[in-house]
């Protein structure tokens, strides 16, 4: 059964076009929850990446996690508190340092230059995570692609790869770009098979063939990655459809 995804055409488009719709979410922003707030550009506006069918992405910082009071058409907004942030920083997480180092402040009520100054800030991400991470939505995917729906089996595997591209990028010392950066990061660090498999799913109609042959290429590229995590996830998962299974009888 083939996806109904089609095939994109993604065309640049210059963040600056796009700075008066960022300018008035800001305010709105800044409105809401007042100035003891930080506003943070990140995602692929931020390293001026942006394609026709990005979404803008914004972090949003408060002494507690700030309330984002509507959906935005064409932005994604994500808040946290300054605790939650750097405890993300301190665990490795990529996305919050990925923000520390690539991220653009649009408005800074302090929270952001705390964040930045601190020793948290300077934390290397940890590449076991995506191990996990990546895992986990592999198995996602083969629950939906045992279902049927090759189209959320597709966006789970996009997901799938992209864990496993930045673990391998972060495992050779390699800082993660954004996702559209991702396909030449990873041919220039020897997986040209990867970064190509990941351009198929993200942009051309696909099928089951496809699909599967996919499932077995990241379960092999995670196994290489650790073993031992991708087991534990394993055995994790069998648990969990075990007690559901009884749950329903």
């Amino acid at each position: 059964m083939a996806t109904r995804r089609k095939k994109l055409t993604r065309k640049m488009v210059d963040t600056a076009q796009r700075f008066e719709e960022i300018e008035e979410v800001v305010s709105e922003l800044r409105r809401t929850d007042g100035d003891g707030i930080s506003i943070v550009l990140v995602g692929s506006a931020a390293r001026n990446l942006l394609t026709d069918d990005s979404d803008i992405d914004l972090m949003l910082i408060g002494t507690t996690r700030p309330a984002v009071p509507r959906s935005f058409p064409g932005f994604h907004i994500q808040s946290s508190s300054v605790a939650e942030f750097l405890r993300n920083l301190q665990n490795g997480e990529d996305f919050e340092i990925w923000c520390v180092r690539l991220g653009i402040p649009l408005y800074d009520g302090g929270q952001w230059a705390h964040i930045v100054a601190s020793d948290e800030a300077r934390q290397w991400p940890r590449w076991e995570l995506k191990v996990s991470h990546g895992a986990r939505r592999l198995f996602l995917a083969r629950s939906l692609l045992e279902m049927g729906d090759n189209e959320a089996a597709t966006e789970e595997l996009v997901y799938t790869l992209g864990h496993i591209a930045r673990a391998l990028l972060l495992q050779a010392g390699v800082f993660p770009l954004s996702r559209p950066e991702l396909a030449g990061q990873l041919r220039t660090l020897g997986y040209p098979h990867l970064a190509a498999i990941h351009e198929q799913l993200r942009g051309f109609e696909v099928n089951t063939r496809v699909l599967v042959r996919a499932l077995s290429y990241a379960k092999r590229l995670l196994c290489h990655l650790d073993r031992e995590v991708y087991a534990a996830c394993a055995d994790e998962q069998r648990s969990r459809a075990k007690l559901k299974s009884l749950r329903g009888t």
